[in-house]
């Protein structure tokens, strides 16, 4: 993997394999919004997770869902990812 650095070079960047195992989810009749709601913040931020902070985002991802007692499939809709992610750019 490549990344720049502050001036703009490219160098060469090995972040490795990344996992979140064991995560839980959020069952909400809602969806996420751009921007988040300050409510929508606060429902989450229980489930937030650290493991990737300072990770690229330039990825490939895979999500496993395991069946557990109680999760009924058939009323499975939607998945949402929440990324929080912010990226600092040199201004010119």
């Amino acid at each position: 993997m490549r990344a720049s650095d502050w001036d703009g070079r490219e160098v060469a960047f090995d972040a490795g394999p990344g996992r979140i195992e064991g995560a839980r989810a959020l069952a909400a009749e809602r969806y996420l919004t751009t921007p988040m709601s300050t409510a929508d913040r606060g429902l989450i931020a229980p489930y937030l997770r650290r493991e990737l902070v300072g990770r690229p985002l330039l990825s490939a991802f895979r999500l496993r869902l395991y069946d557990q007692r109680g999760l009924d499939w058939t009323r499975l809709d939607d998945i949402q990812v929440v990324v929080d992610y912010t990226q600092w750019e040199q201004q010119r």
